[in-house]
């Protein structure tokens, strides 16, 4: 499993992401194949309920040596925002956790999470 800090997806608007998938153990990036399977999930912080509405588009990006994928994340016009105090700048409050089911040639299976999905408006 892998899991990174946090990620913000802008409310009403498309969302376009790239992630680079490293080789276990490595800083470097995993060389990917054409068999290898993306398919990502978001679920509410509040409740650990997905969010079924959001679409999710994922391709791997040529050349397939730098391990990149794209994400593009649509519908978004529903999502839920959180803000602090007034007194504390409004910061943004996560809401959101996303989880990426990865099936890969050279890794088998694994999960990308990000744990810290914000929504801004």
């Amino acid at each position: 499993m892998t899991s990174l800090d946090s990620m913000t997806i802008s409310k009403s608007l498309d969302n376009d992401f790239t992630f680079i998938i490293k080789q276990q153990n490595s800083t470097l990036p995993m060389t990917l194949d054409d068999t290898d399977t993306f398919t990502a999930h978001l679920f509410r912080l509040e409740d650990n309920v997905e969010d079924d509405t959001v679409s999710f588009n994922i391709s791997k990006e040529s050349p397939y040596e730098d391990g990149k994928v794209a994400l593009s994340i649509n519908n978004t016009s529903h999502l839920s925002s959180e803000r602090g105090d007034k007194s504390d700048r409004y910061y943004l409050i996560p809401t959101y956790k996303l989880v990426i089911e990865c099936d890969t040639v050279n890794n088998g299976k694994f999960l990308a999470k990000i744990n810290n999905v914000y929504v801004d408006v």
